[in-house]
């Protein structure tokens, strides 16, 4: 930054700006691919459970994609269903291993999608290591 207010030299910032831009988009594109195979996996554990198809279970396996943390509140809330509905649906995906709860208590517990948490959490990694292969073949040079 020091080079750009000083001598105007804006080639090398403009570059890691690209670079960094090419690699969010990158990761983005294998984020939401990873999301739909984690999405395909759940529908074919609830297929092979046999549950049934207006079953609530099947919104929530959406909603969680977008929301990995949930409390049975939360998923009545925004699924638009009563309470015992939205529990049962959370207790399937416990049952699956889809969902863990978070904490010991009883009541008004949270549960997390937790392979979509580790993801999440895995994604700067998979930027900043796309930032350093775009350098190292040569697609990206500093100056």
């Amino acid at each position: 930054m020091l080079d750009v207010q000083m001598r105007l030299r804006w080639s090398a910032w403009i570059e890691l700006f690209l670079e960094c831009a090419i690699a969010s988009c990158r990761h983005t594109v294998r984020l939401l691919r990873e999301l739909r195979n984690i999405a395909d996996r759940w529908r074919e554990q609830l297929e092979a459970r046999q549950t049934r198809k207006h079953a609530t279970v099947w919104r929530l396996v959406d909603l969680l994609l977008g929301q990995p943390v949930v409390t049975a509140n939360v998923v009545a809330e925004r699924l638009k269903v009563a309470f015992p509905s939205a529990n049962a649906a959370v207790a399937v995906l416990i049952d699956l291993n889809i969902l863990r709860p978070q904490g010991k208590k009883r009541r008004n517990r949270a549960f997390q999608a937790h392979e979509v948490m580790n993801l999440l959490h895995t994604g700067i990694d998979a930027v900043l290591e796309d930032v350093a292969t775009l350098q190292n073949y040569g697609y990206a040079t500093r100056k």
